[in-house]
């Protein structure tokens, strides 16, 4: 530990950080160390790396052990910090919803190409289910308004806690984009029909949930994460239920587990949707199907 007559500084606090997080067993140590120093100093990475030897005061250094100690019990840092990074926006998140995943940017640009393919950009309807924090819907109809399109957003969760995050986080979309929230399973009822519904829906099987990570497993909602026994039982609903509230020719966008592309694309071919080849995440795994509904 420093010593507490020596002044702490930007360059001392992260390396003690850091080792007490690789103590942890951490992966990234050095990298979340700086992370927490950034927020809780409120300053930009750059800076802090241009200054290493920033005096950092004696709250800031007990609130940032504290910090790694939150983490050194593998709470998870998006949760700790409150926030996290998608799609280039800040989303606030935390206990009660899903913390989004980089992966997931790849369900977000395969819509936007699929909406591409329509023509000129005009009005659109958006349904974002399983939400979650929003992150997929609202970065997507974020997008969309740039791109010239007149949006309207509809985000669904069948649980509370995770849909008062989206709610949170609506503060990110364009005052352009009419936005809906909805809790539901799965569907709102009473909607107008739409031109894109997407989902990164729970798709672990049950028996494996115990083997995630411990940040998963210990803090995000299991809600979120148990897909059923094979962890197809939600793709299987929205295959069956989607068509009823699509347009002609609408598309049902789906995230999926790496191993699973097959088996969503088979569930889809079989209720009847036009699927498109599956689309690699960052690390070359099929992690996004695509199907369309009859014109």
């Amino acid at each position: 530990m420093i010593n507490r007559h020596e002044a702490a500084t930007v360059r001392s606090i992260r390396r003690e950080l850091a080792g007490q997080l690789v103590l942890a067993a951490i992966d990234e140590a050095r990298h979340e160390a700086l992370l927490m120093v950034a927020a809780t100093l409120e300053l930009p990475i750059s800076r802090l790396l241009a200054e290493p030897d920033r005096p950092v005061s004696q709250d800031e250094a007990r609130l940032l052990h504290q910090l790694a100690k939150r983490r050194a019990a593998r709470e998870p840092l998006a949760y700790i910090l409150g926030r996290t990074v998608f799609s280039g926006l800040d989303f606030s998140v935390g206990p009660g919803t899903l913390i989004p995943r980089p992966d997931s940017e790849i369900l977000v640009e395969t819509a936007r190409r699929c909406l591409a393919e329509r023509g000129s950009p005009g009005p659109v309807r958006l349904l974002d289910t399983c939400t979650g924090s929003g992150a997929v819907g609202i970065s997507l109809a974020w997008q969309l308004d740039r791109d010239g399109y007149q949006v309207r957003l509809c985000l669904v969760d069948r649980e509370p806690d995770a849909l008062a995050w989206a709610r949170i986080n609506s503060h990110l979309l364009p005052e352009r984009v009419a936005l809906r929230l909805v809790q539901a399973d799965l569907f709102p009822q009473g909607e107008a029909l739409f031109d894109l519904i997407t989902a990164n829906p729970p798709y672990i099987p049950s028996g494996q949930i115990g083997e995630l990570m411990p940040e998963v497993s210990g803090y995000e909602p299991r809600s979120a994460l148990d897909g059923g026994p094979d962890g197809l039982a939600f793709y299987r609903r929205l295959a069956r239920e989607a068509p009823a509230h699509l347009v002609c020719g609408g598309f049902l966008a789906l995230e999926h587990g790496y191993d699973q592309a097959g088996a969503v694309s088979a569930i889809l071919t079989e209720k009847g949707f036009a699927v498109r080849p599956s689309v690699p995440d960052f690390g070359g795994h099929l992690r996004v199907t695509v199907g369309q509904a009859a014109p």
